[in-house]
């Protein structure tokens, strides 16, 4: 076990971590969305949650090199009308990592 002083209280730490399922994690991701657009339909405003969560799955399968889906996931936000854009921050994120995506996505017959 690897030692951490935290505010003089010690945590245990494993000293390595097991290797993560990238399966559990969209799962993880998928199951956020469900439960967003559940809330959305029950007339909750979870705008800002749905684009943070959509914005950090977008990374997470952009870091997979999966570049189209990783555009498919970000486009609902760079798309939004800017009446409907809650937080600026996380769409020019969203926006400058989707517009690298569509950069990336090779064209059909080049190797």
């Amino acid at each position: 076990l690897a030692y951490t002083k935290l505010r003089d209280r010690t945590l245990h730490l494993p000293a390595a971590m097991a290797p993560v399922n990238s399966s559990m994690i969209e799962n993880t991701y998928q199951r956020g969305m469900d439960i967003l657009e559940q809330s959305h339909r029950a007339g909750c405003d979870v705008t800002q949650d749905r684009q943070a969560l959509r914005l950090n799955y977008g990374l997470f399968v952009a870091n997979q090199d999966d570049w189209s889906r990783a555009a498919a996931i970000l486009q609902p936000i760079v798309m939004d009308t800017p009446s409907n854009r809650h937080d600026n921050v996380v769409w020019n994120n969203a926006k400058r990592l989707y517009d690298m995506c569509v950069r990336e996505i090779p064209f059909k017959g080049s190797n």
